[in-house]
């Protein structure tokens, strides 16, 4: 993450030519969510997950469960339990939930993954509303080569590559 400060520190110092405001404002929120999630403490919440398959005649999705699981952040790592077990064990999510489609790193890890590694790349799509706030749009995307998100279905497993967006507000640009 230095380099990335240092890096728009040295194009500003050294008067290079123009960094757009949105590469700014790029190394400023990996800037913080650095600070964040290297300062994350150890909680626990209740997850409800929703699974459901989709139909090929009518590609409408059908529910087929509703699993509710306790889940700690403890030092970085993500524990499962179900409602009311005493204490949290290291196993993997797809023992609480056997059969259909499972995955963890909700809470942190993905986080992690797009902003304390170098292996996301962003791209800026561009400025919208938001909630009645002008916000800044960017796009991230993680291949697979370069993840280390396990999705499981029942017995298989592969990895898989993960994208999404972060938006952000373009008060300060």
């Amino acid at each position: 993450m230095r380099w990335l400060s240092s890096l728009v520190f040295l194009a500003v110092a050294c008067g290079a030519q123009h960094v757009a405001p949105e590469v700014i404002q790029l190394a400023r929120i990996k800037m913080k969510m650095n600070e964040n999630l290297q300062h994350l403490p150890n909680y626990t919440c209740l997850q409800t997950i929703e699974r459901s398959v989709r139909s090929a005649g009518t590609g409408r999705y059908k529910p087929v469960d509703t699993l509710r699981l306790e889940v700690a952040l403890v030092n970085g790592k993500e524990l499962f339990a179900w409602p009311g077990e005493q204490r949290f064990q290291e196993r993997e999510i797809s023992e609480l939930a056997p059969g259909g489609a499972i995955g963890n790193g909700d809470f942190a890890l993905h986080a992690k993954a797009v902003f304390l590694s170098n292996v996301a790349t962003f791209e800026f799509v561009g400025r919208e509303q938001r909630e009645g706030r002008d916000v800044l749009k960017y796009s991230y995307r993680v291949p697979q080569f370069a993840s280390g998100y396990i999705l499981r279905v029942s017995s298989q497993q592969a990895v898989v590559g993960f994208r999404g967006v972060v938006w952000s507000c373009c008060a300060a640009i």
